[in-house]
């Protein structure tokens, strides 16, 4: 995508093109052709170049957004794949974890050592929930904050576009009328020199506005991601310690409570 941004800039810079054949119909102005034929011959190959110019700018915007239908189909198919591979992941997590709590459970002989199983149980199944519950949230607004950081960068890319093609046509436009009244080619060149170098810089500068606004904010909701990460995983360890630790405790006065009755 950005290659091709540089290249729609690159299209419209023509002044090297431009440039030698003012100076050279001007050089032969001075020996043997009159104005009328230097002005007609210039303006000829003016306009067929920016032609041309005019075609090379409409195949990089389909080619563009042809990039942009592969990269949104690539995206939905990273995000498929993700789903499946977390859902897979968190099943066999299921597994290990029942296993385990099946097995103390079997070790729990009286009501109060089954109580505190039950216990455990339910604030392992809390915790787990709740960590997936952030994540979710936490990857379903990075999903939501990407989607529209690619709008708003689409939309602003496409009005340079625009813009750029509006300017380009307005230059051509006004290289026209003056191929049309007045007589100096030079003066021409340097008036379709000057729009289309104000076009082009325009879009330079709207392209490179946009990219750094999409950066900015790709940074923003990456590390606005990442805290909830953080604060997902750190909350769960905590509340395992704590399931854990009150296990410990119950069974252990369960067990003393069990020694010492008569």
């Amino acid at each position: 995508m950005k290659k091709l941004l540089q290249q729609i800039s690159a299209s419209v810079a023509i002044l090297s093109i431009i440039a030698p054949v003012a100076s050279t119909y001007a050089e032969t102005s001075t020996r043997d052709k009159d104005s009328a034929q230097i002005k007609g011959n210039f303006c000829a190959i003016i306009l067929e170049r920016l032609s041309a110019l005019d075609a090379r700018l409409s195949d990089r915007a389909k080619e563009i957004e042809t990039r942009r239908d592969d990269r949104k189909s690539r995206i939905e198919e990273k995000v498929e794949d993700r789903k499946v591979r977390v859902s897979d992941k968190r099943e066999k997590t299921d597994e290990l974890l029942q296993a385990h709590l099946t097995k103390l459970q079997q070790r729990a002989t009286t009501d109060a050592q089954k109580g505190a199983v039950t216990a455990f149980q339910t604030a392992i199944a809390t915790a787990i929930n709740a960590r997936r519950t952030a994540i979710d949230n936490a990857v379903q607004a990075f999903r939501v904050g990407g989607d529209q950081l690619v709008a708003v960068r689409k939309a602003a890319i496409d009005a340079a576009i625009t813009a750029l093609k509006a300017a380009k046509e307005a230059a051509i436009a006004k290289a026209k009328a003056d191929c049309a009244t007045a007589t100096d080619p030079r003066a021409i060149q340097s008036v379709l020199k000057a729009g289309l170098k104000a076009a082009q810089d325009t879009y330079v500068n709207s392209i490179k506005s946009a990219q750094s606004a999409f950066k900015s904010g790709f940074e923003s909701i990456q590390q606005t991601r990442k805290s909830a990460f953080d604060k997902a995983h750190a909350d769960f360890k905590a509340a395992i310690e704590k399931a854990k630790n009150d296990l410990k405790v119950a069974l252990g006065e369960s067990r003393n409570s069990t020694t010492t009755t008569p």
